[in-house]
């Protein structure tokens, strides 16, 4: 699909397959009814604030059919019943695809051409106060130009690490080296090969997790490099695929050695 179709069950249909609709419990849906028509929301579990999308749906809810007419395009309906300061509109799937995938909430509405993103995420780092139990950690923490910094977070040590592609600037992202209990475990979060990669081989590490996705990042076969480049005792695949964010068929394409295969709900211990 290259553009939203005008028909409403059609457009549904597609977002439902390509987010995994039934497939992935970490994907959120709900229908509802706004001004008599009929809607639909969809959002990556952990990404929408529950009381945030609680409130904006219960406003919804309370639309009458008279306030709406008129209205067939998604930019008027954002203009007069979204709230948010962060909201936009889009007409291409995969962009919209995308946008889901990265945390936004997406609404569709019968009659209205177009698609609702709205970022109804909590971001607790805003908060003057950090978490009971823990730290916040955000890139920024980490990064200063080309230096990478660290930190120790109770008994865990920190350190941030390169990560970078096209899609994510190396001055924005980094990924993590974390040595807890003995070990010491990398997460390359959205990277693909870097050159930095090459120094990891000295930290000796014990689990290395490495995205596959080979949309955002890079794919199983680069991933597969990347392992032989670091060098750790097991290496994990993570980061799969749209609408799943994890395939068994996408898991085991990655052929690298000491591949360690993570199902959802398993758990690693020392």
């Amino acid at each position: 699909m290259e553009q939203l179709s005008a028909n409403f069950n059609e457009n549904v249909r597609w977002f439902n397959e390509v987010l995994g609709v039934g497939r992935s419990c970490d994907l959120v849906n709900r229908d509802l009814v706004i001004g008599g028509r009929r809607a639909r929301i969809w959002v990556i579990d952990g990404f929408g604030g529950d009381a945030i999308l609680e409130r904006i749906g219960a406003f919804w809810l309370s639309i009458s059919p008279e306030a709406v007419a008129g209205i067939d395009r998604m930019q008027a309906f954002v203009d007069r019943f979204v709230t948010f300061l962060e909201a936009d509109v889009g007409t291409d799937p995969e962009e919209i695809t995308t946008n889901v995938l990265l945390g936004k909430t997406l609404l569709l509405v019968e009659g209205i051409q177009g698609a609702a993103l709205i970022d109804a995420k909590e971001y607790p780092g805003r908060s003057v106060q950090e978490p009971p139990d823990g730290k916040v950690l955000r890139a920024a923490n980490l990064i200063d130009g080309a230096s990478y910094g660290g930190c120790l977070v109770k008994d865990v040590l920190v350190k941030a690490t390169a990560a970078y592609n096209k899609n994510h600037p190396k001055s924005e992202c980094v990924g993590f080296l974390l040595s807890t209990g003995g070990k010491k475990l990398y997460f390359a979060c959205d990277t693909s090969e870097t050159e930095e990669m090459k120094k990891l081989r000295a930290e000796q590490i014990d689990y290395a997790f490495l995205p596959i996705d080979g949309i955002y990042n890079m794919n199983a076969i680069e991933a597969a490099r990347c392992a032989e480049i670091i060098g750790a005792k097991c290496n994990v695949p993570v980061h799969m695929k749209p609408g799943a964010l994890f395939s068994q068929e996408m898991a085991e394409s990655f052929h690298a050695e000491n591949r360690l295969i993570l199902r959802p709900g398993q758990t690693i211990t020392w």
